[in-house]
């Protein structure tokens, strides 16, 4: 390994060495410094995502020896007090981190005892469990803790967790081996001779920063970025659930032991072609994921010590850095191939492996997207096991293999040799993968090995992995050819086309079927207007309509109206509805396709509808205007993907009607089918479950089969010898059924990964005004490809097409990752469509676009000329325009923090860092700052915190105060979801005439379909009443859930309730603001006026700036108001619907019995915390949790558009 202190020159390493061992001008408790690089970026990712445990570092050991808490303690304080590291904390200045070290400190011990529990093993990884998921404070600390746990007199778990800031893997060693000696030294063992430390953690952060620059930083710069110019910023890693809009660490472990054979196959093998055993796994890995991501440009991460120089061995400290991996796998490499290419890059790689990635990722600047790491997402982490690990001799405690629940990438590919196995982990994030999809990974990626060291001049791709059981998986869920089955047609000379005021067929002349009785074929007799019908079904044709006599499940009885001009549609999509014995109903299109089929399905019963997307769109647009009230019992959408969006728009508008949606390809015809529901997860074109008698594969550009899961090309056979492309891609999901990714044909290659323009269509159909969208590549005035928005207006949008513009581009801007979202946008009244009733594409490149760049628009409120000075300081930039992007003009995460620090005081308005990567332009976030500040008046007491594109939205009250401040946290928390929130400025007589007045203010398209309503303390008593009466006045009930809200009373004539009221009234300021509160004992013998105006002067400079003497009284009236209201409020009736409790564990007990009275569906989860901890991490995830958990049903039945 090559250490990056070998390049130094004599003057480097004796600045090294003065600068590290100047001990003596050095204080410990007390002194500031620098981050590291790896340090900073830790803590940049605490601030993207508060209350993370992604990055805890725990260790659970077993022993049968009870330990000594005092001696654990004893011994802990030692190693504390040696490594400044363990007792730093890191704090911001002006958005910059800084490193600071506290005194020494003896760490509490957590004792518990399970062993009387009816599970005692359950109950013990409970609350390890709960200990090593707990976040940590960054600004605070401390930044480790223990749990000792007895499970049983012989068994006693130990859970020691830290912070990934302060101490890595290899450091973990290296502090176990401390402890281990110290805790026998403090039991009355020998002393232990530890080496004197002549050096700290925060030398080396001071040394690194000095290292990195000059003509060094220059090399590595100008190494990396040659090495990854054009890499690809993804790894498209298949998988079912949608990405979550902020990363989670809610991860899953798959543990293997390989065979010893190939252990030793592997070890002979590296040996023979002069490589590590190391590499030509990574190569095998790399061929994995080149099956699984459909790409040839693999990007990984490798983690590496860090600890490359003796000067920093036996210091604990975050010293790991991770290197990144490009392999390229084009041209069907083998494995001698691929090796030869890993060795050199390998080498190059630790070359130059002091290039901190934190800081490279700086220097890159990727697209900034918070739901993935930057530059890469799956990490490769191989190592040669030691003797050196993580134990405690003196206390007979080795290590446990615990599933943490805790993952930091997409995945986590763990390897380990030694002397006598190989084995390691697999760990995976739960929120994109699941445990079966992982675990056929893992199969492959063993047999690959076995494969390709058998047979390395074999290219990689084409090896075959699979098993007859994996072959049986194929047929069970792509299919298998069935034998030709007979179908039932119509008697000859039977009447089989419906003909009727607004049905008609060519003269009005029925279609009948003929039966020749030498061959046996029946032959369709048609009208010259349809001439691809004209000959009927000979021998070879007959084979065609037995494998689709099952298009769809259930058969259709009566009229089956075909939505479609007839020349469009193809023989056998009619032969399905004839032989079912069902009456075909064509349109006459001359008057127009949608006039036609609009007054077909208002004047009759339709038993089945078969459309297309495109008009179906157009259909429910005018069912959305009441101009159509259909009577549709089943609606077949085929010839282009239903969309999401769409589904879940029919689904609510025509909640009778049952929907599917098939995949059929021209000239081949229906291959796929699935039933539209409610359940479905709504993030993908899903078309179902194979047809029976076909069989769909998967396939890569060479033909070689993909295993159940990676994207490829969709092959379909009917028959044992042939199989057609049917020019479209896609991949099987872990449920069996097919998912689309768009036509091959219509992917772009965007920094080296494929992509479906779909991806964009689909955010901006969820806009509110937008009903369909369709997005193209094309060429403008230069020649330069960019990206058109055509767009739909939803039904009563009649907003200035400017405004809407930029508030469709600030939606798509939230939504679309940055490359992608599109230049120009282009609004109609409806989007053309071809004679089957798809959107016709052609038609939509003829329609005229603004070819000009976006003008720099020029700030046009208070509040975005502020956010524009902020952004000129903070980026450098002499011009900054209100539609610009934020990380378009060079800003990065660090930069981020600053700029939301400038904001925070500017405004006094405490938005997290991670609104940025929603809200990116000045003018998209200048709208969330003024919503927050009250400016946007309009809607009364009603404030828009955060405006999302998941259908449920939810509607938030105030607690005592008035404030919303509360639930900023909880709305971000909620990520893509719209969040209302009522001020409280003015109580008004009664709880029931407040809930009445903020009834009436809601949003009619908030009213009119299911939202969900959530109180905090004294709001839950508002909101539960708002449910009450919204039910009594005819609306459907709504979820409710109450946080921490009790029911109370208060005797406004006692003597000491005005002081009551006024400490609460603090209690509430203390929460909102942060500050400390001094003791308030003989607070009843003052007056509130009085009580304020001494704690602002004992404050100082520490009061918030918003608060003054009348500001405080301001607010202290409208608190002391809410509170009497509540005191004398009884619901006067019962609330039928569903209502969750969520009690503070350290409230006072009796809250759910009074509200049950109330509430008959009441439902009780107790959040770990008190009164006002419930509202931040890590309560606030519980109660996410719970909240999300209600509205799971209600997101489809809404619509993504409504």
């Amino acid at each position: 390994m090559h250490s990056p202190i070998a390049n130094m020159d004599v003057a480097d390493k004796r600045r090294l060495l003065a600068e590290m061992l100047a001990g003596a001008e050095r204080k410990s408790a007390g002194r500031t410094g620098p981050v590291s690089f790896a340090q900073r970026r830790l803590w940049i990712l605490d601030s993207l995502v508060p209350g993370s445990c992604a990055y805890n570092v725990p260790v659970v050991l077993r022993t049968s020896t009870p330990p000594d808490p005092v001696a654990f303690a004893r011994a802990l304080e030692v190693v504390i007090d040696r490594h400044e590291v363990l007792r730093t904390v890191f704090v911001s200045r002006d958005g910059v981190p800084v490193q600071r070290v506290g005194p020494s400190f003896r760490p509490a011990i957590d004792v518990h005892d399970v062993s009387a529990e009816p599970d005692p093993a359950a109950a013990a990884d409970q609350l390890v469990r709960t200990s090593i998921r707990r976040p940590f404070d960054l600004a605070t600390g401390p930044m480790l803790r223990v749990l000792l746990v007895r499970v049983a007199p012989d068994e006693h778990l130990i859970a020691l967790t830290v912070h990934h800031i302060v101490c890595d893997g290899w450091s973990i060693v290296t502090l176990f081996r401390e402890l281990d000696g110290l805790y026998a030294q403090m039991r009355g063992g020998a002393p232990v001779p530890l080496a004197k430390l002549q050096h700290q953690y925060i030398d080396y952060a001071v040394w690194q920063r000095t290292r990195l620059s000059g003509p060094r930083l220059t090399e590595l710069n100008d190494y990396w970025r040659g090495c990854l110019d054009g890499a690809p910023g993804l790894l498209q890693l298949p998988h079912d659930a949608p990405r979550p809009a902020h990363q989670r660490a809610n991860g899953g472990v798959h543990e293997f032991t390989y065979a010893r054979q190939l252990r030793e196959d592997l070890l002979t093998f590296a040996a023979k072609a002069k490589t590590t055993p190391s590499v030509v796994v990574l190569a095998c890995f790399n061929a994995l994921l080149q099956r699984f991501c459909a790409q040839d440009d693999i990007v990984v991460g490798v983690a590496t010590a860090g600890q490359t120089h003796s000067a920093l061995q036996g210091m604990i400290g975050f010293f790991v850095n991770t290197l990144v991996m490009r392999m390229d796998m084009t041209g069907q490499p083998s494995l001698a191939e691929a090796i030869r290419r890993g060795h050199d890059r390998t080498l190059d790689m630790f070359a130059h492996q002091d290039m901190p990635f934190e800081k490279l990722v700086i220097e890159l600047q990727p697209d900034r997207n918070p739901t993935v790491t930057p530059i890469f997402q799956v990490l490769f982490n191989f190592q040669t096991a030691s003797n050196d690990r993580v134990r405690l001799p003196n206390l007979d405690a080795d290590l446990v293999p615990f599933d943490t629940g805790i993952v930091r990438f997409d995945l986590e590919f763990n390897v380990f040799v030694a002397e006598e196995e190989m084995g390691g982990s697999w760990l995976y994030n739960r929120e994109l993968l699941n445990a079966a999809a992982v675990a056929r990974m893992a199969t492959l990626l063993e047999r690959m090995i076995a494969a390709a060291i058998a047979r390395p001049e074999v290219p990689l791709s084409a090896l075959d992995l699979f098993d007859s059981a994996d072959l049986a998986e194929f047929d069970r869920v792509g299919g298998a050819v069935a034998a030709s089955v007979p179908v039932a047609v119509p008697n000859p000379g039977e009447p089989v086309v419906r003909v009727g005021p607004h049905i008609v067929f060519a003269d009005g002349q029925p279609i009948s079927a003929s039966n020749d009785a030498a061959t046996g074929a029946y032959r369709w007799l048609v009208d010259d207007l349809i001439p691809q019908w004209r000959n009927g079904i000979d021998a070879a044709a007959r084979r065609a309509v037995d494998r689709r006599r099952a298009r769809f499940p259930l058969p259709p009885r009566g009229v089956v109206l075909f939505a479609a001009a007839p020349a469009a549609i193809e023989f056998d999509e009619a032969v399905w509805a004839l032989e079912a014995g069902a009456q075909l109903a064509l349109v006459d299109v001359r008057a127009g396709l949608l006039d036609a089929v609009l007054d077909a399905l208002a004047t009759e019963d339709v038993d089945t509808l078969c459309i297309a997307p495109g008009l179906l769109s157009q259909v429910m647009d005018a069912v959305e205007r009441k101009e159509l009230s259909p009577r549709i019992r089943r609606a077949l959408s085929t010839h282009e993907p239903l969309g999401v969006e769409l589904e879940a728009r029919c689904l609510h508008l025509l909640p009778d009607t049952e929907f599917w949606t098939g995949y059929r390809v021209p000239g081949i015809g229906d291959i796929a089918s699935r039933r539209c529901l409610d359940d479905r997860p709504l993030c993908r074109d899903i078309a179902g479950t194979v047809a029976p008698g076909l069989a769909v594969r998967i396939r890569d550009a060479d033909g070689h089969l993909l295993p159940i899961g990676a994207p490829g090309r969709v092959w379909v056979s009917d028959s044992a010898d042939s199989e057609v492309a049917t020019g479209d891609l896609g991949r099987f999901r872990e449920d069996g059924q097919l998912e689309l990714l768009g036509p091959e044909a219509a992917q772009v290659l965007l920094r080296q990964v494929r992509v479906s323009l779909g991806e964009v269509e689909s955010p901006l159909t969820a806009h509110r005004s937008v009903s369909d969208a369709r997005v193209l590549s094309v060429a403008d005035s230069a020649g330069a490809s960019r990206f058109v928005a055509y767009l739909a207006t939803s039904p009563g949008t009649q907003p200035d097409r400017a405004e809407l513009r930029d508030d469709v581009r600030a939606h798509a801007q939230r939504l679309v990752p940055g490359p992608l979202v599109p230049k120009s946008y282009v609004f109609l009244d409806a989007l053309p469509l071809t004679a089957r009733g798809t959107v016709d594409s052609v038609a939509l490149r003829e329609i005229p676009w603004d070819d000009s760049e976006v003008e720099r628009v020029a700030p046009r409120n208070d509040t975005e000329r502020l956010l524009v000075d902020i952004w000129r300081s903070v980026l450098e930039l002499d011009h900054v325009g209100i539609h610009d992007n934020f990380f378009l003009l060079g800003g990065h995460s660090l930069l981020a923090i600053q700029l939301m620090s400038r904001l925070r005081q500017a405004t006094r308005i405490d938005l997290p860092v991670s609104v940025l990567f929603r809200h990116r332009t000045v003018a998209d976030l200048a709208a969330r700052v003024i919503s927050m500040s009250g400016e946007a008046g309009a809607l009364g007491n009603l404030v828009e915190i955060q405006a999302g594109f998941e259908p449920v939205p939810v509607v938030a009250v105030h607690p005592a105060s008035g404030g919303v401040f509360p639930y900023v946290a909880l709305a971000t928390a909620l990520s893509n979801r719209t969040v209302y929130a009522f001020e409280g400025r003015d109580p008004g007589p009664s709880v029931t005439a407040l809930a009445e007045r903020y009834l009436d203010q809601l949003p009619e398209d908030v009213l009119s379909g299911p939202f969900a309503l959530v109180g905090w303390s004294l709001g839950g008593v508002v909101a539960f009443e708002m449910a009450r009466i919204h039910a009594q006045r005819g609306g459907r009930e709504v979820p409710l859930t109450l946080i921490d809200s009790a029911l109370f009373e208060v005797d406004a004539a006692a003597p000491d309730a005005e002081a009551r009221l006024a400490e609460g009234y603090l209690h509430s300021v203390s929460a909102d603001f942060g500050v400390e509160l001094p003791s308030l004992s003989g607070l009843d013998r003052l007056s509130p006026r009085r009580v304020f105006a001494d704690l602002l002067e004992r404050w100082g400079s520490a009061a918030p700036e918003v608060l003054d003497l009348e500001e405080m009284m301001r607010q202290f009236s409208v608190y002391r108001s809410h509170m009497l209201n509540v005191a004398v409020y009884r619901p006067p009736g019962q609330y039928a619907g569903p209502v969750h409790l969520l009690p503070a564990t350290q409230s006072p007990p009796g809250m759910a019995a009074i509200w049950r009275e109330f509430a008959p569906e009441l439902v009780v989860r107790e959040i770990d915390g008190d009164h006002y901890s419930v509202m931040r991490n890590p309560g606030l995830g519980a109660v996410v949790t719970e909240i999300e958990q209600q509205l799971k049903g209600l997101d489809a039945e809404r619509g993504f558009l409504r």
